[in-house]
């Protein structure tokens, strides 16, 4: 629970289908973005937004994600500048991954003091790369097959 009553709930499995996807449900809307955390060939990030009965969906292009954060982290070396996404960064997503732990091992809510709040991504941080192709495989077959 967190103030005010709110509640949030995440569901993780390895045993359902395939599904990756992001909800947020509030009391004047909802957004939707599936899929959301994966990149890659074929995926195109998307999100449906409904506020007030009005629904906005977006598909964002297709890009190369992995050279888009490449090129952005080689900048930060290259102009001696710290990145937005940074072991503090890490660490609060270690910190809450070991609270889940917990809470399977004791099977109680667990606690975490909250951290003072820090920058955000900017719009000016986006590096934005068409998708390579793919190369051939040699000698060897995809190993999702």
């Amino acid at each position: 629970r967190f103030p005010e009553e709110r509640l949030a709930q995440f569901t993780v499995s390895y045993c359902l289908p395939d599904s990756e996807r992001f909800q947020l449900l509030g009391t004047e809307g909802e957004i939707e973005a599936s899929p959301c955390y994966g990149y890659g060939e074929d995926v195109a990030i998307s999100y449906r937004a409904t506020l007030d009965d009005t629904t906005r969906v977006h598909v964002h292009p297709v890009v190369d994600q992995f050279a888009g954060e490449t090129a952005y982290f080689s900048d930060c070396i290259l102009n001696d500048q710290a990145p937005e996404p940074d072991g503090d960064e890490g660490w609060r997503d270690v910190r809450v991954i070991m609270a889940i732990e917990r809470a399977l091992v004791t099977g109680q809510a667990q606690t975490l003091e909250p951290l003072p709040a820090r920058r955000v991504p900017q719009r000016d941080q986006r590096r934005a790369f068409a998708l390579a192709e793919v190369p051939p495989y040699v000698n060897t077959e995809s190993p999702t097959e």
